[in-house]
């Protein structure tokens, strides 16, 4: 038989006190957090402006809205006033004639839940061009800014884009 002393006895006996310890942890809830963050401004605007007038000029079919639906319920800046005429700042946007460029079929594999296995999508994906100036000028006819609007993978800028 085997025999151990009583120091070895009472190192073993410590060990299957704290071994079940290491078993437990807190509770870990995955919930979420809403977040909503306003951007700073990239080119910060002097104390003194306190609101501004838009003039957008847009190139549109007959058929479509008007430009001043568009003005008035999407061309805001937060934190200032927004005016018909005589603002201490001016934004031009001058949207360029939108331009087919091409087209492609494309096909793609894709699961069909309904019957269970793949099957080949067929889709275009769409070239076009939408270019826009933006100007920025101050009420006494100095210009801030002039940009054009690059195109970019963010499908919310302006520009050249892919559209599938």
């Amino acid at each position: 038989m085997l025999r151990l002393n009583s120091f070895v006895k009472s190192i073993i006996f410590i060990v299957f006190i704290f071994l079940p310890l290491l078993g437990f942890a807190q509770k870990v809830a995955f919930d979420n957090a809403k977040v909503k963050y306003t951007q700073l401004p990239l080119y910060p605007l002097p104390e003194e402006i306190k609101t501004y007038e838009v003039r957008l000029v847009i190139e549109l079919p007959d058929e479509t809205e008007k430009p001043d639906q568009l003005n008035n319920q999407y061309l805001k800046i937060q934190g200032y006033k927004k005016i018909k005429d005589g603002g201490d700042l001016i934004i031009d946007l001058v949207f360029g004639k939108f331009r087919l460029l091409g087209k492609e079929l494309k096909t793609d594999e894709v699961y069909n839940i309904n019957a269970g296995e793949n099957m080949t999508g067929y889709f275009y994906k769409i070239h076009y061009e939408y270019p826009v100036t933006l100007t920025v000028i101050t009420g006494n006819g100095k210009e801030m800014l002039r940009q054009d609007v690059k195109p970019d993978k963010d499908p919310l800028n302006f520009g050249i884009w892919d559209f599938y």
